[in-house]
């Protein structure tokens, strides 16, 4: 055998890119929020699913829960030192730059994610602010676990 033949096949095996994390699939969960409502202190949470598709590092959301569906698209970015882990950015759909006009619905956040390789299970853990012009203010807590893995094939925002 060639001396450099072993130290080149490692070095090979060593370059093979690693499995990047994908959020694809169904996640159950619920989300946690306290704000304000005109002053007034509130808080609630809301059982839902999560239905994410995601190509390269886009990533579509739809939150299916009793009051409707809210659809956001994000980014995510994983772990150099744990590929199958993560964050997320994300924004509901029709956010604007200048949340305190019209009707606005403005909401965006993060997540820490952690995945395995093309099976159900992880974690989506994240947080995020919200302001409506009820007016209300608020911050939510999202928790979900991934129930299983198959791509739900939802859009992003519209246009």
């Amino acid at each position: 055998m060639r001396p450099w033949l072993p130290i080149a096949l490692a070095a090979a095996f060593l370059a093979q890119p690693a499995a990047a994390f994908d959020l694809t699939g169904t996640w159950e969960g619920k989300q946690t929020c306290s704000g304000s409502s005109a002053g007034e202190k509130f808080s609630f949470s809301i059982p839902s699913t999560l239905l994410i598709t995601q190509s390269g590092t886009a990533i579509h959301i739809h939150v299916v829960s009793e009051s409707g569906t809210d659809v956001y698209q994000g980014v995510g970015v994983d772990s150099v030192a744990k590929p199958l882990n993560g964050d997320a950015y994300f924004v509901h759909c029709g956010t604007s730059d200048v949340p305190e006009t019209g009707d606005d619905f403005d909401e965006s956040g993060r997540a820490t994610v952690k995945t395995k390789e093309e099976t159900a299970g992880g974690a989506f853990k994240g947080t995020s602010a919200f302001f409506n012009a009820a007016p209300e203010v608020a911050s939510c807590r999202w928790s979900y676990k991934r129930t299983d893995a198959a791509d739900p094939d939802v859009d992003g925002c519209p246009g």
